[in-house]
């Protein structure tokens, strides 16, 4: 686990803005039941994982040329692993 040593106020700031975000945008979803909230839970996921993927290349010093590939990557994988929870919160 990331020690929050390793992590200034500003990033710490960011990451809980972005899971607040997620979380006030899934109420929002079963509140309202608009379907615009999952388009923008997917850009969410993916600007979260960016990010999550930023600090962590950042603290093991990976000099990656292609970081931006490696950020959407990985956003993707964590909104991926978000809808496989929610299609199983769904289906049962």
């Amino acid at each position: 686990m990331v020690s929050l040593k390793l992590l200034n106020s500003r990033e710490i700031f960011i990451i809980s803005v972005l899971h607040i975000a997620i979380f006030v945008n899934i109420l929002l979803y079963f509140i309202t039941d608009n379907h615009l909230m999952i388009y923008i839970l997917i850009l969410l996921c993916i600007v979260m994982g960016s990010y999550i993927f930023y600090l962590f290349s950042r603290l093991i010093k990976i000099n990656m040329k292609n970081e931006i590939i490696g950020f959407v990557i990985f956003g993707l994988l964590m909104f991926i692993s978000l809808l496989s929870y929610g299609i199983y919160y769904i289906a049962f």
